[in-house]
């Protein structure tokens, strides 16, 4: 027999008793068996008996009658009922409590210990970042420092060609109308200044053109490249890059 048959039937043999009392019964004897660990659930059950008479004990101790003082008494040990050559004995429920609260000190003594090693190795951790903080301050300092100088870098070329785009056609046309207006006065000069205007014109146009495309298409890509490089670098610095 092991612990859950002798239970069921330990259950059913206090079928007759109030309902509190037969959890509180069974619950005492599951824990029983918890303290005595699944190692000794044999010499358990060897020492309470067959179920019957344990059974017989609780209900015996239940009814509180003159008959039960005959019956049987508490020892040192537990409850003796001298109906059975087994000696089977109840445990003594404060030696079970006192068991569990001493289980429950060594468990938390235990969980301190572990509280005490993870803040020593928080301090060291601590320390260490303090006296190496020259070194990674000095890299974190150098990679940003490349980021926004690649980001500027390329915000600086955008501008650049959107301001020369803009100069050349407002120079091109100044151009062009001086041109117009020296061309009675003097064709030759008027007709090369209005060619010149018209060619810077043209480059400004030219220049305008790639601009607004560097805007829509290139300057996305950039800002792109630039951020995947930086969560790389970041991520590969944390262990996240596994390639």
């Amino acid at each position: 027999m092991n612990r859950i048959e002798f239970m069921k039937q330990l259950e059913r043999l206090l079928w007759d008793i109030p309902e509190q009392e037969c959890r509180d019964a069974i619950d005492f004897y599951n824990a029983y068996f918890d303290d005595a660990g699944p190692e000794n659930e044999a010499q358990v059950i060897s020492e309470l008996g067959s179920p019957g008479k344990v059974a017989a004990i609780i209900k015996a101790d239940l009814k509180g009658s003159a008959q039960t003082e005959t019956y049987g008494e508490y020892t040192e040990t537990g409850y003796q009922d001298h109906r059975f050559s087994g000696g089977t004995q109840v445990p003594d429920r404060t030696n079970v409590i006192r068991e569990r609260e001493e289980s429950g000190r060594r468990r938390n003594r235990g969980y301190q210990g572990r509280q005490t090693r993870s803040g020593g190795n928080l301090a060291l951790v601590i320390v260490i970042l303090v006296f190496t903080s020259p070194v990674w301050l000095g890299l974190a300092g150098g990679i940003l420092g490349i980021v926004f100088g690649l980001v500027f870098g390329i915000l600086g070329v955008v501008l650049g060609i959107g301001a020369g785009s803009l100069g050349l056609l407002a120079g091109g046309g100044a151009v062009i109308v001086s041109g117009i207006l020296k061309i009675a006065s003097n064709p030759a000069v008027g007709l090369a200044s209005s060619g010149a205007g018209f060619l810077m014109v043209a480059i400004g146009i030219m220049l305008l053109v790639a601009f607004l495309w560097v805007v829509a298409k290139l300057l996305p890509m950039s800002l792109r490249a630039v951020v995947g490089l930086c969560q790389r670098i970041f991520h590969r610095g944390r262990g996240g890059d596994k390639r």
